[in-house]
């Protein structure tokens, strides 16, 4: 079996277990309900919003590496740097930094 062929089934079952996660876990009629509740507008402005914010401090990132690092990879650490800062209470400028240099980081002992 190839490598691509193992993802693949990895993902289907994760995908499988997931679905059945939520079908037990979570009430379907009050999920619909919270659905047909939201406001789609204001919810898409407050997304707006946020790419924006992440736009401008990827801008802010480059220039602090000297504009090295290309356009969607620094967009792609900061986001996933924020993230990390969200969901593990990480420093988000530790852990974005290092994934958006030009070079690989060496730790001087």
């Amino acid at each position: 079996m190839q490598s691509g062929d193992s993802h693949r089934k990895w993902i289907i079952i994760s995908g499988a277990v997931l679905l059945i996660v939520l079908l037990v876990f979570v009430d379907i009629n009050a999920l619909i309900a919270l659905l047909r509740a939201i406001n789609w507008l204001e919810l898409l402005g407050a997304a707006g919003v946020l790419l924006t914010g992440y736009l401008l401090l990827t801008v802010r990132l480059r220039y602090l590496l000297f504009n090295q690092p290309g356009w969607w990879e620094t967009f792609y650490a900061n986001s996933i740097g924020y993230m990390l800062h969200v969901t593990l209470f990480a420093p988000a400028m530790i852990t974005r930094t290092p994934g958006s240099s030009p070079c690989p980081m060496r730790l001087s002992s």
